[in-house]
């Protein structure tokens, strides 16, 4: 639910010209290069913040379901259909 990746990844590291770091501002590609388990312990370090599209194939292998909120879609014109697209998939 964070608008910025600064209290859950190492983007201060990995873009520290970047500030305030919001998500807005990063594509997936570079939201994929950040650590975002270290913040949560050792144990999950290295641990990446998944597409929409991983994270919906990791539910199907699991037999899972998803139950979807998208947050502030004012700050990601299009956001909606792009989602569509992707569960349309």
């Amino acid at each position: 639910h964070d608008e910025s990746l600064a209290r859950t990844t190492d983007v201060e590291e990995v873009f520290p010209d970047r500030s305030p770091w919001k998500v807005k501002d990063f594509t997936a590609a570079e939201i994929a290069r950040l650590d975002a388990g270290s913040w949560f312990g050792p144990e999950y370090a290295g641990a990446r913040v998944p597409t929409l599209e991983q994270y919906l194939n990791r539910l199907d292998r699991n037999h899972q379901k998803l139950l979807l909120e998208l947050k502030s879609p004012g700050l990601y014109p299009g956001i909606e259909q792009q989602t569509l697209k992707v569960l349309a998939n």
